[in-house]
């Protein structure tokens, strides 16, 4: 069942604790940003080769025998996996900045529509580095076919967001409501940094963390989430005939991750919703 996002996760924390070290993780990093398609190739199976090397240290014989399936795919299959970016519009999209943009353009969806109003302008600090990048991920989202996509073990979602939306950036001595989300985000960073705030200030973060909500992406935060939705199943009492199920359930899974190795996977569905045949490339 590694198809699953919250057994992905957890493989993904047990190859972080106890395979990865800094080295392979610039290796791959390197193989992202590199210009020249050869040598990101090149960078991104050596990369695999050295995860390889070490993945006897997992701490389970599945973990072990998935890890090591796929990485040894990954290795001999290299051209099928699509890693250099020719662009740097492009590359600058693996960066924390864009990463959190997305999740940024997806907060401003889900609030849109529990307000039940449309969002008209997405205004944005300026940081000349990423404005273009910035500028082209909202355009993706603002204009991607909304028919839904379903996947095995996720939700139903739609990858068009902020739609008419119009996406400006702007400094923040001109904009008051910029200036409210930097005062905002200063104190959340206090907050979580252990820093003690003035009562004030306590209040306000009260106010707001009750009105709003975050998406916290670094490891502990995709940790907490995972067990808070994890530890209710895992601790559940189950049946011989809900335990006889899952079986069923990953014996199926087995067989479709296996065959889904060589069948389109969900970055090509992602792209065909980015790009409708409507609409230019």
């Amino acid at each position: 069942m590694s198809n699953l996002r919250h057994l992905k996760l957890i493989l993904l924390f047990k190859l972080a604790h106890f395979v990865l070290d800094e080295e392979m993780v610039k290796l791959f990093w390197d193989s992202l940003m590199h210009k020249n398609s050869k040598t990101a190739s090149e960078l991104f199976v050596e990369a695999c080769k050295a995860i390889l090397a070490r993945v006897d240290n997992l701490p389970d014989k599945r973990s072990r025998e998935i890890a090591r399936e796929a990485f040894t795919w990954a290795i001999e299959n290299y051209d099928r996996i699509t890693v250099h970016s020719a662009t740097k519009l492009a590359r600058y999209g693996h960066m924390p900045n864009m990463v959190a943009f997305t999740n940024l353009i997806d907060g401003i969806e889900r609030q849109s529509q529990a307000w039940g109003k449309s969002v008209k302008i997405i205004k944005h600090d300026r940081q000349t580095q990423f404005e273009t990048s910035l500028a082209f991920v909202h355009e993706l989202y603002a204009n991607a076919d909304p028919t839904p996509i379903e996947w095995p073990g996720m939700r139903k979602y739609s990858l068009q967001m902020a739609n008419g939306s119009k996406f400006i950036v702007s400094n923040r001595s001109e904009s008051p409501g910029i200036q409210l989300v930097d005062i905002v985000l200063w104190l959340f960073s206090r907050m979580n940094s252990g820093g003690d705030l003035l009562e004030h200030s306590h209040r306000f973060m009260e106010y707001t963390l009750r009105k709003g909500y975050y998406n916290d992406f670094s490891f502990g935060g995709v940790y907490n989430n995972l067990e808070k939705e994890m530890r209710p199943i895992m601790e559940a009492p189950f049946s011989e005939e809900q335990l006889a199920r899952a079986k069923e359930m990953i014996e199926r899974s087995e067989e479709r991750r296996r065959a889904g190795i060589y069948q389109p996977d969900m970055h090509q569905v992602v792209a065909a919703r980015f790009y409708p045949k409507n609409q230019a490339r």
